[in-house]
C-alpha cells in the first residue's frame, strides 16, 4: 500500500470511572479478545455470592460451576490485580452474585487480571461483549447465553466448538430473533465474531437493515461473523441505504477487510453526505466517534485503489475550512510520499489565511525526518515557488541537521532570489553551527539589499559563539551602511540568545 497508518489515538472517558482511574492509555478499549483470552486461560468460571472482603481478597459462596469445578466456600484473591474491573467498577456489593473467571492459587482463587467479574441478578447479567471493559455500555441479558458462549470459548481453545454448543448458540440466536430480546441479540453478535461462529444468514440479513443500535453491530461485525462475501453482497451492495451509524460501521469494515470495490460508493458519500458526528455507543465506543466523512475518508485512503489519490485531491478543495481540518488531521495520521505531494500540490494555490494555517498544522504533525526526507525528494518536482518556499520553511521549522546541506545547496544555486533567500531564513531556524559559514558567504555574495538583510537575521538565530564572529566581519566589511547597522542590532539579538537560550520577545 502506498499509505501506512501511522497511528491511531483513542481517548475514552467512563461513565463510572471513579477519580484517580486507570486512562485510555492502561488498557487498550478495543481489544475485547483480552476477556476472552481471561476466560480460557481460567481454571474455573463460576457463579459466586460475594460474602466480604477488603481491597485485596474477599470471601465468595459458589451458586454455580459455568466451568471447572470450586468448593462451596472459598476465598477469592488479586481483588486489586484485575486491572480493568477495579478500576471501572461498582464496589464489590455483599450477598451480591456475580460471574468469577479465576485461576487456581493454592488453596485460594485468585482473579485472573483480564477478566471481568461479571453481576448476576436472578437469570441475568449486567455485561457486553462486545465492550466488556466499558460498563456504562453494560446491560442486562440471559445467563445461559453467557454460560453457552464460555463452553464455546473454552472448546475452541482444546481443538474447536462442539457441535451441541454450537447448535445451542445458534438456537439461542433464533429464539432471540423471534422474541426480539435486543440486548442478549447485542451481546451474541460481538462473541459470535469472537468465536468465528456463523450465525442463520436469513435472520442476519433483517438485523443487518435495522436502523438501531443492534443494526449497527450486526454492521460491525457482519464480515467476522458471516464472512466477507456475505459482507460485500449484503452490506456493502446496499451502503448508501443504510442508516448513518451503520454507514460508518461498514466503512470501517470495508477498510479491515480491503473491500477495494467499495471506494466508488465511499467516494460518492464524501460528495453527497452532510458531516455527522455520531453518538458514544457499543457500536462506537470511544469517547468523541470520528465524524462518517472522516471514516470514509479513512476507509478510501487505506484501500489505496487507483482513485484514491483523485477523491483526496477533490475533497482538499472543499470550501468548509472545518472538513478541511478534518481531512488534514486524517492524512496527518498515514504516512507516504504521495499524501505529502496531494497536500502541497493543494496547498500552493491556497490564498485564505485560515485555510494556509490549517496547511501549515498539517506539516507540523508529520514531522518527522522521513517527512523531512520526503519534502526534499519533491523539491524539484514542481518549479512553482509557493511550492519550494512551503517545504523550504517546512524544513527549517523541523529542525534537522540532515536538512542542512539541502538547504545549503539551494541557496548556492537556486536561480530565483525569493528562493535561495527562503533557503537562508530556513537555514537560520535549524540553529545549527554548520549553518554558519554558509549563511556569512551567502551574505557576502548577494546583490539584494533585501535578501542580505533577511539573511542577517537568519545568521543571528544561531545559538552558537561563532556568529559573533561573522557578524562583526559584516559589520566591518559590508559596503552597504544598512546592512552593517542592522549586523549590529543582530549582535546585540544574538548575544541575547547565547545568554538566555531564547529570542527577545
Amino acid at each position: 500500500m502506498l499509505f501506512r497508518r501511522l497511528f491511531f489515538v483513542v481517548c475514552v472517558t467512563l461513565l463510572l470511572l471513579p477519580s484517580g482511574g486507570a486512562s485510555a492509555a492502561d488498557t487498550d478499549p478495543f481489544d475485547t479478545a483480552q476477556f476472552f483470552d481471561s476466560i480460557a486461560g481460567s481454571d474455573a468460571v463460576f457463579v459466586g455470592e460475594y460474602l466480604q472482603g477488603g481491597k485485596t481478597k474477599g470471601r465468595v459462596r459458589r451458586i454455580k460451576d459455568i466451568f471447572g469445578s470450586v468448593p462451596d466456600e472459598m476465598i477469592v484473591t488479586d481483588i486489586d490485580n484485575q486491572k480493568h474491573w477495579i478500576n471501572h467498577r461498582f464496589n464489590y456489593q455483599p450477598r451480591t452474585q456475580y460471574i468469577f473467571i479465576v485461576k487456581k492459587a493454592g488453596s485460594d482463587y485468585a482473579l485472573h487480571v483480564d477478566s471481568i467479574s461479571v453481576p448476576v441478578m436472578g437469570d441475568k447479567v449486567n455485561f457486553s461483549f462486545g465492550t466488556p471493559y466499558y460498563n456504562n455500555f453494560w446491560q442486562l441479558f440471559n445467563l445461559d447465553l453467557f454460560e453457552a458462549i464460555v463452553a464455546a470459548v473454552r472448546e475452541k481453545t482444546t481443538g474447536g466448538i462442539q457441535p451441541a454448543t454450537e447448535e445451542k448458540l445458534q438456537g439461542l440466536f433464533k429464539k432471540y430473533v423471534v422474541a426480539k430480546e435486543i440486548n442478549s441479540l447485542k451481546a451474541l453478535i460481538p462473541a459470535a465474531a469472537h468465536l468465528s461462529l456463523r450465525l442463520d444468514e436469513v435472520e442476519y440479513v433483517k438485523l443487518v437493515s435495522q436502523a438501531d443500535m443492534l443494526g449497527c453491530l450486526a454492521v460491525k461485525f457482519s464480515a467476522q461473523v458471516m464472512g466477507d462475501l456475505f459482507f460485500k453482497k449484503n452490506v456493502l451492495s446496499k451502503l448508501k441505504a443504510l442508516a448513518q451509524d451503520a454507514q460508518i460501521a461498514a466503512a470501517k469494515s470495508a477498510a479491515s477487510t480491503d473491500a477495494k470495490e467499495s471506494v466508488r460508493e465511499l467516494s460518492e458519500l464524501l460528495k453527497a453526505t452532510e458531516l455527522y458526528n455520531p453518538a458514544s455507543s457499543e457500536c462506537f465506543p470511544e469517547e468523541t466517534p470520528s465524524s462518517n466523512k472522516k471514516v470514509f475518508l479513512q476507509a478510501v485512503i487505506e484501500l489505496d485503489t487507483p482513485d484514491t489519490k483523485k477523491i483526496i485531491a477533490r475533497e482538499l478543495g472543499t470550501e468548509d475550512v472545518q472538513w478541511l481540518s478534518s481531512i488534514l488531521g486524517t492524512l496527518a495520521e498515514y504516512e507516504g510520499a504521495d499524501l505529502i505531494e496531494l497536500v502541497l500540490s493543494a496547498s500552493v494555490n491556497e490564498h485564505s489565511s485560515e485555510r494556509k494555517l490549517e496547511y501549515a498544522n498539517y506539516f507540523d504533525r508529520i514531522k518527522s525526518k522521513e517527512s523531512a526526507a520526503v519534502l526534499i525528494s519533491l523539491f524539484d518536482k514542481n518549479d512553482n515557488l509557493f511550492w519550494k518556499k512551503i517545504i523550504l520553511s517546512t524544513l527549517g521549522k523541523y529542525g534537522y541537521e540532515e536538512s542542512l546541506a539541502f538547504l545549503v545547496k539551494v541557496m548556492q544555486e537556486a536561480q530565483n532570489e525569493e528562493v535561495r533567500t527562503t533557503a537562508a531564513i530556513a537555514t537560520g531556524s535549524l540553529d545549527k553551527k554548520d549553518g554558519v559559514v554558509p549563511l556569512y558567504d551567502f551574505i557576502k555574495r548577494e546583490k539584494s539589499i533585501l535578501a542580505k538583510s533577511i539573511a542577517v537575521d537568519a545568521l543571528a538565530q544561531i545559538a552558537d559563539k561563532s556568529v559573533q564572529v561573522y557578524l562583526k566581519k559584516i559589520i566591518t566589511e559590508e559596503e552597504n551602511k544598512k546592512i552593517r547597522e542592522q549586523a549590529a542590532n543582530a549582535l546585540e539579538d544574538n548575544l541575547f540568545i547565547l545568554r538566555y537560550g531564547r529570542k527577545k520577545q
